[in-house]
């Protein structure tokens, strides 16, 4: 038997002791489809079947599989490339060592910072990152009222946050910051190309 589809937060997912799929909702920024990690014991080509028939079912013709040291089978990434899958990201995780207290990441002149919690600083975050993240079209009232809402309920236990800073005023740069078993986990940052060199990401990543 198949392990069972599940909904979350307006996203579907597989989650079974072997992998995660996620299938994200229209408005994400992000590959539609994802396994986001895979540890299986079973043959590679076996795994890559059962998710492939999810995937199918969704409606969907391809599937994002972050590949890592960790992922199990070894040969995930050899089997995936054989059956023609382009590598299509390679990305590094950074962390940085707390114990001796934040590095030196004063506000520039200029910028300032916000934990996005109202409809101006979403709608502010939705801005930046749409547009770093290859989005042209501007969020619908609609986008803005849904993010609002995500948002506000995560505040309430402090699960997830995001933070937009504004240079002279204008939104410049956005970033989130999920905790999960007391580790910070920072994503999604970046700034608008016409405002970098200012210290907006910067502030971004102090606040956090």
């Amino acid at each position: 038997a198949l392990p069972i589809c599940t909904h979350r937060h307006a996203a579907h997912q597989v989650l079974s002791p072997e992998y995660q799929l996620v299938r994200y909702p229209e408005h994400y920024l992000t590959n539609q489809v994802e396994v986001l990690w895979s540890l299986s014991e079973r043959p590679v080509g076996e795994l890559i079947d059962e998710v492939g028939q999810y995937v199918r079912v969704w409606g969907h013709s391809g599937v994002h599989w972050d590949v890592t040291a960790a992922t199990r089978p070894q040969d995930t990434e050899a089997e995936l490339r054989r059956r023609g899958a382009p590598l299509t990201e390679t990305t590094l995780v950074l962390a940085y060592d707390l114990t001796a207290g934040l590095p030196e990441l004063a506000e520039p002149p200029g910028v300032t910072s916000q934990v996005a919690s109202d409809e101006a600083s979403v709608r502010a975050g939705q801005i930046v990152y749409r547009e770093v993240w290859g989005n042209p079209k501007a969020p619908t009232d609609a986008e803005i009222e849904l993010a609002l809402a995500e948002t506000q309920r995560q505040l309430a236990d402090w699960s997830e946050f995001r933070v937009v800073s504004y240079l002279n005023g204008e939104p410049a740069s956005f970033g989130g910051c999920t905790l999960v078993d007391g580790v910070a986990r920072l994503w999604g940052a970046g700034t608008r190309a016409a405002l970098r060199g200012h210290g907006a990401y910067r502030v971004v990543l102090a606040r956090r």
